[in-house]
């Protein structure tokens, strides 16, 4: 093997190596931006002591509460249209505070919202007090 293809070999290798590097920048600075945007939601639903105890948590936020039953209308799937990709859709509590997203973010499938908020307002249909009036009980579908 001559000088000039040994060189050569050596820029090739140099060449790959600066790729990889690259790469693996791009993919630390990926996993790091997911990190940092990505949050956690959690809503308990605790029909013994008839609340939503909820939290959503990121690497720098923290923010959580409760809701008495008796503050939820109903659950509903609200709708982001922002004329590109056609609509996205989430889940949300509508309370007498206002609404409450059970995510922060929108799927551009709206199946798992709708599932959701059929779900809930399906216990909050049956834990609904018995002198309840049928206005205070949420819809089956909104």
């Amino acid at each position: 093997m001559g000088k000039n293809s040994v060189s050569s070999a050596m820029g090739r290798m140099q060449a790959i190596s600066g790729w990889r590097r690259l790469l693996a920048i791009g993919a630390l600075l990926c996993f790091c931006g997911g990190v940092v945007f990505t949050q956690r939601s959690v809503f308990h639903f605790d029909p013994a002591a008839r609340r939503v105890v909820w939290r959503r948590t990121g690497l720098f936020t923290r923010k959580g509460g409760e809701i008495p039953f008796e503050q939820i209308r109903c659950a509903l799937v609200q709708t982001l249209d922002s004329g590109g990709d056609g609509p996205s859709y989430r889940a949300a509590l509508m309370t007498d505070a206002g609404e409450v997203p059970l995510t922060d973010a929108y799927c551009g499938n709206i199946t798992p919202s709708e599932q959701a908020r059929d779900a809930i307002n399906a216990v909050l249909a049956v834990l609904a007090p018995p002198d309840a009036s049928p206005d205070d009980i949420p819809p089956a579908r909104m």
